[in-house]
Formats: C-alpha cells, sequence, structure tokens
C-alpha cells in the first residue's frame, strides 16, 4: 500500500486549522458556561494524536496490503482507550465541568474521526483500482 504521509499532513494541517477556526467561532459567541475549561486544547490534542497514528499506521502496516486493517482497527482501539482515560481524567479533575468537555470532546472526535476515516477509504479504494 502506498501511503503518502505528506499529503496526509497537508490535508489534515488544513482540516484542522479549518475544525479550529470553526471551534474559535464558536467559543466566541456561546456563553463561557458552554465551553470547557482547556477549550483551546481539544483541536490541536486530536491533531496531535491522529497525526500520530497515521505515522504509526504508515511505518506499522509497510508495504503489506492485508496489515493496513487490522492495524487501522488496533490504533483505532488504543486511541479510544487513551480518549476514555483522558475523559475521566478530566471528569475527575474539573467535576463541575464534566458534562460540557464530554459533550465537546466528542463532537471534535466524531469530526476528526469521519475526515481520518474518508481519506483511509479513499486511499484504499484509490490503491485497488489501480492494481487492476
Amino acid at each position: 500500500m502506498s501511503i503518502k504521509l505528506g499529503k496526509y499532513v497537508r490535508g489534515l494541517t488544513w482540516f484542522g486549522l479549518l475544525v479550529l477556526a470553526a471551534y474559535t467561532l464558536f467559543t466566541l459567541l456561546t456563553p463561557d458556561r458552554y465551553t470547557p475549561v482547556m477549550s483551546w486544547l481539544i483541536v490541536p490534542f486530536f491533531y496531535l494524536v491522529i497525526l500520530t497514528s497515521r505515522a504509526i499506521l504508515y511505518y506499522g502496516a509497510g508495504k503489506k496490503k492485508n496489515r493496513v486493517g487490522r492495524s487501522f482497527l488496533g490504533i483505532t482501539m488504543v486511541r479510544f482507550m487513551f480518549y476514555v482515560g483522558i475523559l475521566m481524567a478530566y471528569s475527575f479533575t474539573f467535576p463541575e465541568e464534566a458534562v460540557v468537555f464530554i459533550i465537546t470532546f466528542f463532537v471534535v472526535y466524531f469530526i476528526f474521526s469521519l475526515y481520518e476515516v474518508t481519506k483511509l477509504y479513499r486511499e484504499l479504494t484509490q490503491n485497488r483500482s489501480t492494481e487492476v
């Protein structure tokens, strides 16, 4: 499988900046009770985690196409467990803002997951069509 990490990083960077701009606009227009304490860290956090997991997928799967699916599922499971740990730590540290943070976290998680799965699906279908 030919994964182009540089192209993915550029696309993820532009997407992350777009999500950050939309999220910044949202936090400026909503009251403080609807934004968590460390709200400015959420989008860069997801950017770095997804970028790291894609690099691990790239180097872990290498050129073997049959390892990409298993590697992606494994990385996603480990990442989700990491996310649950982050949510629990934040909820215990700031219990009064736990609900707002969890909702915000999962909205941004869903947005970045859609981007990641869409990009991976496109890469896999492009590689499959070039093989035939």
